[in-house]
């Protein structure tokens, strides 16, 4: 319950930019591209391509290069939005944890180390600052996307969506095993850099104090110590990823092989198209993105 009413906070702040509709709007329009592709494609090779007609597939090839490069404009669009929503919002936040701290009791300052509160204030919020621009404002488009690709499926040929969102349970099973990992790897990684910078402040403040006494090893292997302790967690986080994209990719290749082979004896029975078939290899990959 607790990053629910962190997600609702941060979407009533984001609700309070003035930048909030243009980039759902860049969003939304930049989900129905992909979807749409593939299905032109399919009308090109199931028409013009196999009835050999040259005119009309110079100007479908035509009209998806215009497509191409219109996507392109609006994806830049939705990542200059979205860039400038995410640094707008994060300024504020920084602004009022700076603020937040400043009227903390000093029985509460002394409870967490210096290094910890520099943490909070900058290196979180950086992170909170590529969630924000990379995930969380594009995960509506990405829904809508998803919405449009199965209603698209089940248009094109009911058969071949079925069969490919038979496949969506172990997709989903595998990304929700690795997201936990990753997340609780990420929260020691947040710990650990906390802890060094922590660390880091107090010797460099007490530098003189240091010196005099000789405590340079000691402190040394302290500071080693965190070190490691922060490059395992880091690692950890390399780990999991270096598993989860090959297992994603498993996924994806499972579900099109299904496509493929089901699709190929489809066609043999002259039950579907080539076009249908190129189109839902595309649909399938793009499902499971």
């Amino acid at each position: 319950m607790k990053n629910y009413s962190i997600v609702l906070r941060l979407l009533r702040l984001l609700l309070e930019e003035r930048l909030f509709w243009a980039a759902l709007t860049l969003v939304t329009l930049a989900s129905f591209f992909q979807p749409l592709r593939p299905l032109l494609y399919q009308y090109v090779i199931d028409h013009p391509l196999r009835e050999g007609n040259l005119p009309a597939l110079g100007l479908w090839g035509a009209i998806l290069v215009g497509l191409a490069f219109l996507h392109a404009l609006v994806l830049r669009g939705q990542t200059l939005t979205t860039q400038t929503l995410a640094w707008n919002l994060i300024q504020r936040l920084r602004a009022r944890l700076f603020e937040k701290v400043l009227r903390l009791e000093i029985p509460v300052l002394e409870k967490y180390p210096t290094g910890i509160l520099y943490t909070r204030t900058l290196t979180d919020t950086q992170t909170l600052q590529g969630t924000l621009a990379e995930t969380f404002l594009v995960i509506a488009g990405e829904i809508l996307q998803l919405l449009c690709l199965i209603a698209l499926m089940f248009v094109v040929d009911a058969r071949l969506a079925v069969l490919t969102l038979l496949t969506m349970p172990l997709g989903l099973l595998t990304s929700r095993y690795f997201s936990r990992k990753i997340r609780a790897s990420f929260d020691r990684v947040r710990l650990y850099i906390g802890r060094t910078n922590g660390f880091l402040q107090e010797v460099l403040q007490s530098r003189e104090l240091t010196a005099s006494l000789g405590a340079e090893k000691t402190l040394w292997a302290r500071f080693s110590r965190l070190n490691r302790l922060y490059y395992l967690s880091y690692r950890r986080v390399i780990g999991y990823f270096a598993l989860f994209f090959p297992a994603m990719e498993l996924v994806t290749l499972i579900g099109l092989a299904s496509v493929l082979l089901v699709g190929g004896y489809l066609l043999y029975l002259g039950e579907t198209t080539l076009g249908r078939l190129v189109a839902f290899s595309l649909y399938q990959q793009l499902f499971f993105r």
